[in-house]
């Protein structure tokens, strides 16, 4: 097969590369621009890219992603903090540019498959295609993949799922690659810094009360963006027990205890499905990343929103996070939290 890989710079893309290479395929190394402040992508990293190619003997190309990244991830992120969410960029960026319109470039270009460095596991069952968590349960990225169209990940190789991090590393220095020791990239990868600094010179001061629930003011702060829902440090307010955030509204944040801060349903907006859905089945979900999946029922399912009812109530639902089904290890559906 012809391979479009995906790469970042780093170890993970390089392996990739290397894995793809071994098992016979016609593969070419492709680096995404996305942000002229980017910490993925970078002229090293791209230089990077370009030598482990070469030491491979593969061809690399750059590929010009500027504009859709703007237009479909930075400045989406920037609005969804100025309404008072917290937005995920990454399974954005994953299903709109990575899998999305690279993917659309790379069948242009006549490649076969696109493939990347994310830990992740795919599965065909009856037609259907699935994500599952990779083998290095502690690196496993199917969560941000959940927004990846069923077609997407039909044209998706990930030659990691099966590896741990550590194996991957000791690959890289098997076979020389000068990035075997590299760093790993972080998230909001276009944002220099702190993403307070970045938002407050995108949106300048938005100043707002504290309050309670009642609407009693608190207390004042000069930024609501700075803050995020389950937040209990930082805002400097004292109601005599811990005080959370428990939504921004605003200017306004308003503050109550740990218990007012947990979430007994879940709507999800911006739905992906990679199978039929049954209401009244039970799911486990996750609400962000470093979440322990909890079980919840689909109460409702519904065009491209649905509605799930946790069976404990959870702490820190975040609007504008990423909310992900599973069955076991596989994903069956992923969506905006709301």
């Amino acid at each position: 097969m012809r391979v479009a890989v995906l790469m970042s710079g780093g170890v993970d893309s390089s392996v990739a590369l290397s894995l793809l290479l071994e098992e016979g395929h016609e593969c070419v190394g492709v680096s995404l621009l996305f942000h002229p402040d980017s910490t993925c992508c970078r002229p090293k990293d791209i230089e990077d890219a370009a030598e482990v190619a070469r030491l491979l003997g593969a061809e690399h190309r750059v590929v010009d992603l500027q504009a859709p990244f703007r237009e479909h991830v930075v400045e989406p992120f920037v609005q969804g903090y100025a309404e008072g969410r917290t937005p995920n960029p990454c399974p954005v960026c994953n299903s709109r540019i990575k899998f999305g319109l690279a993917l659309e470039w790379a069948l242009e270009q006549g490649f076969d498959r696109i493939a990347s460095g994310h830990y992740a596991r795919l599965r065909v069952e009856s037609g259907e295609v699935f994500l599952e968590s990779a083998r290095d349960e502690t690196r496993s990225q199917e969560y941000f993949l959940a927004l990846v169209s069923p077609e997407g990940l039909r044209r998706a190789l990930f030659p990691l799922g099966e590896l741990l991090k550590e194996e991957v590393r000791e690959i890289a220095r098997r076979r020389g690659l000068p990035v075997s020791e590299k760093p790993e990239s972080q998230d909001a990868c276009f944002v220099r810094g702190d993403i307070r600094g970045f938002l407050r010179g995108r949106l300048g001061p938005r100043p707002g009360r504290f309050i309670d629930a009642s609407g009693r003011i608190l207390g004042h702060h000069d930024g609501y963006y700075a803050y995020t829902v389950g937040q209990r440090r930082g805002h400097k307010v004292a109601l005599g027990e811990r005080a959370y955030i428990i939504r921004i509204e605003p200017p306004d944040i308003v503050l109550g205890t740990r218990e007012e801060a947990c979430s007994s349903s879940l709507r999800l907006s911006a739905v992906n499905r990679f199978t039929g859905l049954a209401e009244g089945e039970v799911f486990s979900v996750k609400v962000r990343y470093s979440h322990e999946p909890a079980e919840a029922v689909l109460i409702s399912d519904r065009g491209d929103e649905m509605t799930l009812e946790f069976r404990k109530p959870q702490f820190s639902v975040v609007p504008g996070q990423l909310g992900v089904l599973y069955r076991g290890r596989r994903v069956v559906a992923g969506g905006i939290i709301v």
